[in-house]
Formats: structure tokens, C-alpha cells, sequence
């Protein structure tokens, strides 16, 4: 367990150091790191889903709403698999995912964004009506 927990303080110094991200608590105190993404919900979404198709690597399983305006959630769980991984890497990734989460805001502006939202309801369970 050492090692996971020093593992995940890597990652959130790095995460730390990328504008756009915050991480807490800051130095994360278990094998997991919250990271708190600044932009819109569906856009980081989004981008999420894109990095996981262009680069085969789910960084965030989960993309939550936080109780501030253009801030999002989500963690990553540090795991045997968690080890192998360069914390250089990690920090790329979740880089790309504000960059992207950026460029996906201007796309939006001009529709180009429908295509995955289109994807994403598809996905959704129906809902059964009472």
C-alpha cells in the first residue's frame, strides 16, 4: 500500500502543476487523487471519450459536476497497473484533457460537438416511465 500512496502523490504533484487542474486533498493522503478539472460538464466529458478512442487510455472513468461553476471531478484509483505507468504520462494525458476540453468549447460554438453527445445518449440506458 506504500507504494500506491506514493504513486498517487507523484501523480498529483504533477496533476498539480497543470493549469486547469487542481488536485485534493493536495498532497493526496491515499492510493487515490481527486482531480478537479475547470470547464464544462459535457465538454470534458467529451474530451475524455475522445482521448480514450485516439489514444486507448480511459483517464477518467467518470466525469462529475463539483458545487463550483466550470468544475468538474473525478479520480483516479492507484493500482498495481497504476506502477508501470511514467507519472510523466499521466500528466500528458490530463494536459490534453484541458486542451482539448478547450478546443472542444470552440467547436461547440459552432455545432461540432453533436456527433458525441449524439454518441453519449445512445449509450444511456432507457428509462422506464411509471
Amino acid at each position: 500500500m506504500p507504494s500506491f500512496v506514493r504513486k498517487a502523490r507523484e501523480i498529483g504533484k504533477a496533476l498539480a502543476r497543470i493549469d486547469g487542474i487542481d488536485v485534493g486533498p493536495d498532497p493526496p493522503q491515499v492510493a487515490m487523487v481527486h482531480a478537479f478539472v475547470r470547464g464544462e460538464l459535457e465538454r470534458v466529458r467529451d474530451a475524455a471519450l475522445e482521448i480514450a478512442k485516439d489514444r486507448r487510455t480511459l483517464i477518467a472513468g467518470f466525469v462529475v459536476p463539483t458545487p463550483l461553476p466550470n468544475v468538474q471531478r473525478t479520480e483516479l484509483g492507484i493500482g498495481v497497473p497504476s506502477l508501470d505507468v511514467p507519472t510523466d504520462e499521466i500528466a500528458e494525458l490530463y494536459a490534453e484533457l484541458v486542451s482539448r476540453s478547450a478546443a472542444t468549447s470552440r467547436r461547440s460554438a459552432r455545432g461540432a460537438s453533436t456527433r458525441a453527445s449524439g454518441e453519449r445518449a445512445a449509450r444511456r440506458p432507457p428509462t422506464t416511465r411509471r
